[in-house]
């Protein structure tokens, strides 16, 4: 049935329906208001999760002692060596002999005028660190088979795609192209004595089998996969594969490597050429108070966006605040209460952030003071470390398993806050979803009362209008 709006009564029945409705909505925009603060918050809480990660991620990397400290290596000739140390490193000085340098073994083939020539079908043998020409000593040798047909480019990719530790490439010399094959490891292990040192006696031949290649030819068209007179190369001038010696003070050792990493605890020496130099491991407080620093900023940002969260000014929302949260404010206190007390099990000097000058203020931020960490890395470098790295009691794992604890994704507590704000807007939308369908069946009837209203109207007056005419 129409709305008649009027037309016979005279009533705006569609302002009065308007009104009505109008009225009847105010519930619904108070809960739309609930939902958007709902929404705010989820979203609050979800920017304060991103930081607690950044912070946990920050901590990860604090959680050695290496990582917190930081120490120095210089060397007195760097064209003969380099140095770099962690924080697990202890100061000293040394004197160093390079008196070799680890090469890698090569192999080297005859020239092929083009890319392109085919090679003979056949097997191509690799053995690293084992096999003598026969491969009869050989543990883990790769065989390549060669396609009839194959040029010596798809050979190159077939030894790189293979799981020999080599690397194949071409060498150019202005006419003819050379495939040579280089052991991705320098230098070639040495077989032992009765007493567990290299034995001197077999290096010629250790050496001799840091790489070995042999081909097998079995097809009947193409050139044989030869090294010919290139054979086994290090320098180019026919020397075996050598490992690096060097002399530190006084002692004599031997690496496959140039880089060694193994003789003195968090300090890696490369070496670079032959000579004699000195260097020394110097702690190093300018990088340490970084990565301090480091940590402080990334716990205010936590602080900063907690304390922003909270926040409550005249022209403000509080709505779509966190501002009274008991899971908020808890977070905020067990934050401050890990930077700011004694830590359990601490050996050495230091026991609280405040004794290497890391103090809180009112709000809850950290504040480094340079020259007291000076004075406390001067005093005890070690026992600053070990307040963030100290197993399971540092600070780093402290905080780590804090960050966990609100931000786990199946049982965080902040996860647990965010489930709950999430419920609430769903809930909202339900209670506005029925809400509006109330709203929708009332107007209908008002509206179908009015236009039943109107038509009644209509059929009196047509009857008054009637008897009028009878009277006359």
């Amino acid at each position: 049935m129409a709305n008649m709006s009027g037309l016979v009564s005279g009533l705006d029945s569609g302002k009065i329906v308007e009104a009505t409705l109008k009225q009847k909505r105010i519930p619904i925009q108070r809960m739309e208001a609930q939902k958007v603060g709902a929404k705010a918050k989820v979203s609050k809480v979800n920017e304060i999760i991103g930081k607690m990660n950044d912070l946990k991620t920050k901590m990860e990397n604090l959680d050695e002692q290496s990582e917190v400290l930081k120490l120095t290596g210089n060397t007195g000739d760097e064209e003969v060596l380099t140095v770099s140390a962690t924080g697990d490193a202890s100061p000293g000085s040394y004197d160093i002999q390079v008196e070799q340098l680890a090469t890698h073994a090569k192999y080297r083939t005859d020239g092929w005028a083009s890319k392109d020539d085919a090679v003979r079908a056949g097997t191509i043998q690799i053995s690293v660190n084992g096999a003598d020409d026969d491969f009869d000593a050989a543990e883990d040798v790769v065989s390549i088979t060669v396609e009839e047909g194959d040029s010596i480019a798809a050979v190159l990719d077939k030894i790189n795609d293979s799981d020999a530790e080599v690397n194949a490439s071409f060498v150019f010399d202005g006419t003819k192209y050379y495939l040579q094959i280089t052991n991705k490891e320098s230098g070639f292990s040495r077989s032992l004595d009765g007493n567990g040192d290299p034995d001197p006696a077999t290096e010629s031949s250790d050496a001799a089998q840091a790489l070995v290649v042999s081909f097998n030819g079995t097809g009947a068209t193409g050139t044989d996969f030869d090294f010919g007179s290139g054979g086994n190369l290090v320098d180019g001038d026919g020397d075996l594969v050598k490992n690096a010696k060097v002399t530190l003070d006084g002692l004599d050792m031997e690496f496959q490597d140039n880089s060694l990493g193994d003789v003195l605890d968090g300090v890696t020496l490369d070496l670079v050429e032959t000579g004699d130099t000195t260097f020394e491991v110097t702690r190093d407080k300018e990088g340490t108070k970084e990565q301090l620093q480091g940590f402080v900023d990334s716990y205010n940002e936590v602080i900063d966006l907690i304390n922003k969260s909270v926040a409550v000014t005249e022209n403000s929302d509080r709505g779509r605040t966190l501002a009274g949260d008991s899971t908020i404010q808890h977070l905020k206190n067990s934050l401050r209460d890990l930077v700011s007390g004694n830590l359990d099990n601490m050996t050495g000097d230091f026991s609280a952030l405040s004794h290497i000058g890391i103090t809180s203020n009112g709000l809850g931020r950290l504040t480094l003071s340079s020259d007291d960490l000076s004075d406390a890395l001067e005093a005890d470098m070690d026992s600053v470390g070990r307040l963030f790295s100290q197993d399971t009691d540092g600070l780093a794992d402290l905080l780590i398993d804090k960050v966990d604890a609100y931000t786990d994704s199946l049982d965080g507590i902040l996860m647990d806050k965010k489930d709950s704000l999430n419920d609430q807007v769903r809930n909202i939308d339900k209670r506005i979803f029925r809400l509006e369908d109330r709203i929708s069946r009332i107007e209908s009837q008002m509206v179908k009362k009015f236009s039943r209203m109107e038509v009644t109207i209509s059929m009196l007056q047509a009857q008054g209008q009637s008897l009028t005419g009878l009277a006359g």
